[in-house]
């Protein structure tokens, strides 16, 4: 089993990447068993602590085809696993933390890099702004009062047509 969590790699430190622990041996600093007791409990190290991923249990009540655990199962956890014979459920498991990791590593990254490109574009719309009013706006002549009743001399059209008074 220890061969089956060490193949995923370790840290900085040297430690393994993930660790499997007894519910009943792990005691928090003030006494309490944080975990189920007689049930195995998956841990992955985080920023230099292992924190508590995942807990190994079973229904022993689900009848072939079922995929839902009994609520008696559901409320407890389960009954025990023994993970000894059952190692490639713990190999699957890790495999679906890392996988799960790997996606909300990448949507991080899309957001960052959307936020990015938002903060661009922002910054490159400021900027033509800016540099428009930064230019002297042009002034257009225009005249306030227009004599609509001015009268055209016929000499100024082409011949042939005949102005309309």
């Amino acid at each position: 089993m220890e061969k089956a969590v060490s193949s995923f790699g370790g840290n900085r430190d040297g430690k393994p990447l993930f660790r499997l622990v007894w519910g009943g041996n792990h005691i928090s600093l003030d006494g309490e068993i944080p975990y189920t007791l007689n049930r195995w409990h998956l841990e992955k190290y985080h920023q230099g602590k292992y924190e508590h991923v995942y807990g190994f249990g079973q229904c022993t009540h689900m009848r072939p085809g079922q995929t839902q655990w009994c609520k008696k199962c559901f409320l407890s956890g389960g009954e025990y696993l023994d993970i000894s014979t059952h190692y490639i459920i713990v190999e699957r498991a890790m495999k679906l933390l890392l996988m799960c990791e790997g996606l909300q590593n990448s949507a991080l990254q899309k957001n960052a890099l959307m936020e990015r490109e938002k903060k661009q574009a922002e910054e490159t719309s400021e900027n033509i702004v800016s540099r428009l009013a930064e230019k002297e706006p042009r002034s257009v002549k225009r005249s306030k009062s227009v004599n609509l009743k001015r009268r055209i001399r016929q000499s100024e059209f082409v011949p042939g047509f005949q102005q309309i008074n």
